[in-house]
């Protein structure tokens, strides 16, 4: 992605997590929308079962949105996102579920 890109992206992804922030619901569904695929993908490629890969989609995205008051505005929202995700998915194999 050219520089202009990623940095409109950052841009539109900062305005929707600061709306969100503020009780926007819609504003956080839109982030849904943009990286349900990319976050689905960082599961999948870890854990590799579609049924986990789509239950641990759905429980990033509830704590990303119970943690959105910690997100530093400064930050790369993808970035942090994705990180969550690898985490997430590193625990359930730790778990040995």
């Amino acid at each position: 992605m050219p520089l202009t890109e990623a940095l409109l992206a950052n841009g539109i992804d900062a305005a929707l997590v600061a709306r969100a922030q503020q009780g926007e619901t819609i504003a956080f569904e839109l982030l849904v929308v943009k990286y349900q695929r990319k976050v689905a993908a960082a599961i999948r490629r870890l854990v590799r079962d579609d049924r986990i890969t789509e239950e641990l989609t759905q429980d990033v995205f509830v704590n990303v949105f119970l943690a959105l008051t910690t997100y530093r505005a400064d930050g790369d929202f993808a970035a942090w996102l994705l990180t969550i995700a690898r985490n997430a998915a590193k625990s359930y194999l730790r778990s040995g579920q």
